[in-house]
């Protein structure tokens, strides 16, 4: 019986880097592993979401109090620290009672936009930071909205009712804010 050295050997090699690949996979997989205890997979989605979300506009509100000149764009950004702050608070609380974990971080996704934003100043900060926020508080207001109507659980459905209205608020706040802006920068040309 001849035994085939060669192939033995180039078959172990590729056996390992399988397993270490797997090993690697099942690693990442456990570092995303995601605690939506009680939480309907659904319902946690949301929860998750409107987690990062709100730790993006706690970011980006504190970058509008120190980096924007226009007095307006400070006072809509410490409003969005102090609202944002308060909702994730709410939710934090919600999901620790159901044993769920969220993100404290905004996304990878969001932490570009801070990023972006962080290398703006003056009047290109301010445009660019409220016609965010406009664009955003439209797609928050239809989450929201859609979650008031459609979660599950009893706690969440009612954080998402009440938090829209904030949502709403913020909408028209910003909006308002980038008509101004807008004026302010046409009357300057």
């Amino acid at each position: 019986m001849k035994i085939h050295y060669y192939k033995t050997f180039r078959v172990l090699p590729c056996a390992a880097l399988i397993i270490a690949q797997a090993a690697q996979v099942s690693a990442y997989a456990s570092d995303t592993t995601e605690n939506r205890g009680q939480l309907s997979a659904a319902d946690y989605k949301f929860a998750r979401a409107a987690a990062c979300g709100g730790a993006m506009e706690v970011s980006l509100g504190k970058l509008a109090a120190e980096k924007s000149a226009n007095v307006a764009v400070q006072q809509f950004g410490q409003r969005m620290v102090t609202d944002h702050g308060k909702a994730g608070q709410e939710l934090e609380q919600i999901a620790s009672r159901k044993g769920a974990t969220l993100p404290t971080q905004p996304s990878a996704w969001h932490q570009k936009e801070i990023d972006r934003l962080g290398k703006l100043s003056g009047a290109e900060f301010d445009k660019t930071y409220v016609n965010l926020m406009v664009r955003d508080h439209k797609a928050d207001e239809k989450e929201f909205k859609r979650a008031s109507e459609h979660v599950q659980d009893p706690e969440l459905k009612a954080f998402a009712a009440s938090t829209l209205t904030v949502v709403q608020d913020h909408l028209k706040m910003a909006e308002d804010l980038a008509s101004t802006i807008k004026h302010e920068v046409t009357m300057v040309k």
